[in-house]
């Protein structure tokens, strides 16, 4: 389970690039 701060995120994904679990998943429709 991953908490993203949307305030902060601005949808790069790098946080999913960087994951070796794969966690954080990219939601199209809101950007983060």
């Amino acid at each position: 389970f991953v908490v993203v701060d949307e305030d902060v995120c601005i949808g790069c994904r790098y946080c999913h690039m960087a994951c070796p679990y794969g966690a954080p998943q990219y939601n199209a429709e809101k950007g983060t």
